[in-house]
């Protein structure tokens, strides 16, 4: 396998653009597994950083952003039992603070972030996913008792999408 990967980097805060540049594939540790992607979602979070308005998330310079993911595993760290080689797998990886996001060919992703892809969905619906399910779950979940449904389908369809002020109907 080759030793070197093509990277998208963010250099400078306030840059629309990215340079594309070839960094070593990284290595999976214990617990971690090595990922090659073929599809990587972009979403708000990405943007906030590129223009430096994330102060919980900025990682230092040069960095590769890019917080969700789909691909497959090419290589296992120790102790990881619950993925093989040759597995589909999609998650929310990294991108933020000092991890390597998914803006590349390859990532090492802790092996409890990730999921098998399910069969039925391609490799770009995947990749989408993961951020919006949490997003999806902090509004079911931290916003649970400020919503305001009473039963209705479209209520709870509203409020599992992240809606923390749904209307009863």
């Amino acid at each position: 396998m080759n030793k070197m990967m093509s990277a998208l980097i963010l250099e400078n805060f306030g840059d629309h653009e990215f340079t594309r540049v070839e960094l070593p594939i990284p290595q999976p540790e214990a617990g971690q597994v090595l990922v090659r992607i073929h599809a990587s979602g972009v979403n708000p979070i990405d943007y906030k950083i590129r223009l430096g308005e994330a102060p919980y998330a900025m990682p230092e310079l040069p960095a590769v952003l890019g917080t969700d993911m789909a691909g497959v595993v090419t290589a296992i760290g120790e102790g990881v039992t619950h993925f093989n080689v040759g597995d589909e797998v999609y998650g929310l990886i990294g991108g933020v603070r000092n991890l390597q996001g998914s803006l590349a060919e390859y990532i090492v992703a802790d092996a409890d972030l990730i999921a098998l892809k399910p069969r039925n969905i391609s490799m770009r619906e995947a990749a989408v996913l993961p951020l919006t399910f949490l997003t999806a779950w902090e509004g079911l979940v931290d916003n649970a008792n400020r919503a305001n449904c009473t039963g209705s389908g479209w209520c709870w369809w509203r409020w599992l999408y992240g809606c923390s002020a749904c209307k009863s109907t």
